[in-house]
């Protein structure tokens, strides 16, 4: 976007032909919106148009030089998108000087404004956190929107399995109906890929709804996918199941720490066979990703640190669950959440104690686990 001689704003849009453009140039002169200096339209084969400051001006850094393609692409196409919306005000590229701070887009609704952010290459995690508190700092709520990866465009529709990067991870949203989302965007495909409802197995390692929706398709607010069908959290459950022994066996079989493991100590003192641990630890418990470890190693130690205090876990209180998860490295809220959800579930299975012999078929499970965690917002009663 650029100011032109009457001091009205001019945006380029991809119904603009070159032709049109290069003519354009010839007779109209335009000017940054911020240092009101003049600036150049570039009208290239290849690259799309778009205006670029002078070499030497300082004010480039805060324009659109130096952006790829697909940046200058997807900006383009979500800006054309969010125009055909009724009751939206958008602008491409606007500067906030109290800040000093210009986001790709910004959408004015009758009840707030919004910036968008579309990010191609990855940058500092420290810029985005300080970027996204300068706008909230003036009262704004950002939406932070990621290229498509690769890896998750050759991924099929579905329940599958996603390793996020840590970059990747600061694009999550936490949505109270579909749980964690993760929406991205490729302008070359003009497609949004949706990750919904992660479930974490362990590190960086989730199970997710996969859709995607074509940018015709897309709507502002933008849409949401629809929580999994009992179908598809059955699919969850088979594919952690799986998961969970895979884990298992790569703990017991290339673990190069011998009884000084954490995890196969615990077995040892419980006097558990880690192969044969039974299914109750190591159960999917959908909330906060507090724990990075695989549940069976943190359930285990939970169910370890009971064991040594000499109690049963109807004995358990909020105290004793506090201190495990101090002991444990995770002082948050939302861990103490998490130790209570599993202490539910396992009161509802009859578990009393980690030596308890309790017969509960693969069926049982998925109806507790489907009705109790995997649904969103369900509540469960406190100890």
């Amino acid at each position: 976007m650029a100011k032109i001689n009457d001091g009205n704003y001019f945006t380029l849009t991809s119904s603009m032909k070159r032709s049109e453009l290069r003519e354009l140039r010839k007779h109209e002169s335009f000017f940054c919106p911020q240092c009101n200096e003049k600036v150049l339209l570039k009208v290239g084969d290849i690259v799309i148009p778009h205006f670029a400051h002078q070499q030497d001006r300082l004010c480039r850094s805060m324009f659109s030089e130096g952006e790829s393609m697909e940046h200058l692409l997807g900006k383009q196409q979500l800006y054309e998108f969010l125009q055909q919306s009724n009751h939206l005000d958008v602008q491409l590229e606007p500067y906030f000087k109290k800040i000093a701070q210009r986001p790709d887009l910004l959408v004015t609704t009758t009840s707030e404004v919004i910036p968008i952010e579309f990010q191609c290459s990855q940058i500092p995690l420290r810029h985005i956190a300080e970027r996204t508190e300068g706008y909230m700092n003036a009262g704004m709520n950002p939406i932070w929107i990621l290229r498509t990866p690769h890896k998750l465009q050759k991924l099929p529709q579905g329940i599958t399995t996603y390793s996020l990067s840590q970059f990747e991870e600061k694009f999550l949203t936490d949505t109270p109906t579909e749980g964690l989302v993760f929406l991205t965007y490729e302008p070359n495909t003009k497609k949004f890929h949706y990750l919904s409802a992660l479930l974490h197995v362990s590190g960086r390692q989730f199970i997710g709804k996969h859709r995607v929706l074509s940018l015709d398709k897309q709507s502002f607010p933008f849409a949401r996918p629809k929580p999994p069908t009992r179908e598809e959290i059955q699919h969850y459950y088979s594919l952690h199941s799986s998961l969970r022994v895979k884990f298992l066996k790569s703990r017991i079989f290339y673990n190069r720490k011998g009884i000084h493991d954490s995890f196969l100590r615990r077995c040892y003192e419980l006097k558990l066979i880690p192969s044969e641990l039974p299914k109750w630890i190591g159960v999917p418990i959908a909330y906060k990703n507090v724990f990075t470890e695989h549940a069976a190693e943190w359930q285990l130690a939970f169910l370890h640190f009971v064991e040594m205090k000499n109690m049963n876990l109807h004995q358990v209180t909020l105290k004793h669950i506090r201190e495990f998860t101090h002991r444990y490295g995770r002082q948050e809220k939302d861990a103490v959440e998490v130790c209570e959800r599993y202490l539910t579930f396992l009161f509802l299975i009859g578990v009393k104690s980690v030596h308890d012999c309790v017969n509960v078929k693969d069926l049982e499970y998925f109806e507790i686990l489907f009705t109790q965690y995997l649904q969103r917002g369900m509540k469960i009663e406190k100890i």
